[in-house]
């Protein structure tokens, strides 16, 4: 008899689990879906707006990263640590460009943004037909997978530290998106163990 109720007990908690993890892999499959959708149309949108501009580069400062930096202390130090995909692009000018994110994992912080889309502001765009690229920060592209430090103050998510930590995919890793500091000791440690904490099975939308 004791035997039995195990048995009966082991397979009804087998049960549950699998009906939860169903629950959430079609919610975010619809979502997903949606996000595809939407994706799709924004990239020829884009398209159009980039493929006749002139490119130049906006001068920035060297950027020292700090010797002792540590993937703690940038949870630490942030709203959020999330990994997300690239949206969109809007009002787009020299200074700043309109981001939407996806946001398709949350690496620290409260999962209230899990699978809602954020917008944020990153360096360059383009302005009278001349796409101003950042060599810091370059933008990343529509449907790339992200990685972003971000503050929330009065429903506005701000990019901490940009010219040094954001992180895209390429190639299925992510990478720093500033490439003259990839080699950087410590950046290169928080890459790795970045690398390590993102689960993939979030990071399908395109």
């Amino acid at each position: 008899m004791k035997i039995y109720l195990a048995t009966i007990t082991v397979c009804a908690l087998f049960l549950t689990g699998c009906s939860h993890n169903s629950k959430i892999s079609n919610i975010d499959q619809t979502d997903l879906q949606k996000q595809q959708i939407v994706l799709k149309r924004n990239k020829k949108k884009w398209h159009q707006q980039t493929k006749q501009v002139t490119h130049s580069t906006l001068s920035t400062q060297k950027i020292i990263p700090k010797k002792n930096l540590s993937l703690n202390q940038l949870k630490k130090n942030s709203d959020f640590l999330i990994q997300g995909t690239v949206i969109d692009f809007s009002h787009s000018s020299k200074k700043s460009t309109n981001a939407s994110i996806y946001v398709n994992h949350i690496i620290s912080g409260s999962e209230d943004i899990l699978g809602k889309n954020i917008d944020i502001k990153l360096p360059g765009g383009i302005e009278q037909n001349v796409y101003y690229r950042s060599i810091q920060c370059p933008l990343p592209k529509l449907g790339q997978k992200i990685i972003l430090r971000l503050d929330k103050t009065h429903n506005q998510y701000q990019v901490l530290a940009p010219n040094s930590n954001i992180w895209v995919e390429k190639d299925h890793e992510f990478v720093l998106n500033n490439q003259t500091i990839r080699q950087e000791p410590c950046l290169k440690e928080i890459t790795e163990q970045l690398n390590q904490a993102i689960p993939y099975r979030y990071t399908d939308l395109c």
